[in-house]
């Protein structure tokens, strides 16, 4: 791999794997073809943002009566969350030892910020760990989850948590009082034979006890198509990847 930022270097165009900020709050996606409908969306946030948004109403306005079809991933290991309070996924901890920024899209990069970083147009850099994040947020509402709108969670907890308590402890001071995800990537590379090797490491912990609910870990490796960047890959792996921490295989 040429650059741990990512696997193509500057040629590639990413497909982001976010959706538009106002669609969260009644976020109920019950198929996997909706799932992916609401992240290809998402490729128009940066350069359409207006417009991303109406869309993003309309497609759960949809959802929400036709149902996609009713059929939803299984929630595997996770535990029903008492009086169905809505769950914050903080910012996950990157323990890999790599930077694994994601290059945005060159109509980006061609702005004249990004003629000395090509990450200056972003204002702040996405990286793997922080897709991840937004992944988790879209499997849990896709399991029947009721999820925090990732804008709060990003204005209360800019920074991953240093471990469960620390997250329990923030969550509270910050008032949510539902449970909170945190996630640890320890590992996150592709061999020369297209397989991610993945390690996250997921707990679920309750801010009032506090205590942790539920711990999971994914680490199977992930078969991928040939010539992806980082958002690419996710957007095909993050499916697997969270299946696999779910303990829904």
């Amino acid at each position: 791999m040429a650059d741990v930022r990512d696997p193509l270097g500057p040629a590639a165009m990413p497909r982001a794997a976010i959706l538009p900020d106002k669609a969260w709050t009644r976020l109920r996606v019950t198929a996997g073809s909706c799932g992916l409908v609401a992240i290809l969306v998402a490729h128009w946030r940066q350069a359409h943002r207006h417009v991303a948004q109406w869309l993003a109403v309309l497609f759960v306005a949809l959802s929400s009566v036709l149902g996609c079809g009713g059929w939803q991933p299984g929630r595997g290991s996770l535990p029903e969350i008492s009086g169905g309070l809505p769950i914050a996924v903080l910012p996950f901890a990157n323990r890999t030892g790599s930077s694994l920024r994601v290059l945005p899209p060159k109509f980006m990069r061609d702005v004249p910020g990004a003629l000395i970083d090509p990450y200056a147009a972003q204002g702040q850099s996405q990286t793997v760990p922080l897709l991840l994040q937004q992944r988790a947020v879209v499997e849990l509402a896709r399991r029947g989850y009721a999820v925090v709108p990732p804008e709060e969670v990003a204005a209360a907890l800019p920074q991953p948590p240093e471990d469960v308590l620390e997250a329990a402890r923030a969550a509270k001071r910050h008032g949510f009082d539902g449970p909170v995800l945190t996630g640890t990537l320890r590992r996150f590379h592709v061999t020369e034979t297209r397989l991610l090797q993945v390690w996250l490491d997921l707990a679920l912990v309750d801010p009032a006890e506090p205590r942790v609910l539920w711990r999971g870990s994914a680490r199977r490796p992930v078969r991928i198509a040939p010539a992806q960047n980082w958002q690419e890959i996710l957007l095909d792996a993050g499916g697997p990847i969270f299946a696999d921490a779910f303990g829904a295989r």
